[in-house]
Parts: structure tokens; C-alpha cells; sequence
């Protein structure tokens, strides 16, 4: 069996699609998706709170600001 054919069928027992997070800039570069910070803005942004506020108060740092 194929490593595509694994994927697939690993994948189809899930209800709802994968997040692959690559690295490295390829989603953004390549794709033209979100890095991860812009997804921290926009969420930030959907429960109401300040993207600035919270980037500040985690000192750049992106796991404490998640």
C-alpha cells in the first residue's frame, strides 16, 4: 500500500479535514494560507480581544500568546 493510500484511509475515519501546519513558510509561500500568527490575530479578532494586547502581553512569544 501506497504512503498516499495510508493517508487517505487514516484521514477518512475523521469527520472533519486536517490543519498541517509545515513550517518553515511553505503553507504561506506555496499555498497561500495563513502562518500561524495571522491565525492567532483572526481568532483573536473573532472572540473579540485585542491581537495587539495579547501579542504584547506574551512578549512575541507565540505559544504563550495562543
Amino acid at each position: 500500500m501506497t504512503f498516499k493510500k495510508k493517508l487517505e484511509e487514516h484521514f477518512s475515519q475523521f469527520d472533519s479535514s486536517p490543519i498541517f501546519f509545515i513550517g518553515s513558510g511553505v503553507s504561506r509561500r506555496y499555498l497561500g494560507v495563513s502562518c500561524w500568527e495571522d491565525l492567532l490575530k483572526q481568532f483573536a479578532e473573532n472572540i473579540g480581544v485585542s491581537h495587539v494586547k495579547l501579542r504584547a502581553q506574551s512578549n512575541g512569544d507565540l505559544t504563550v500568546y495562543a
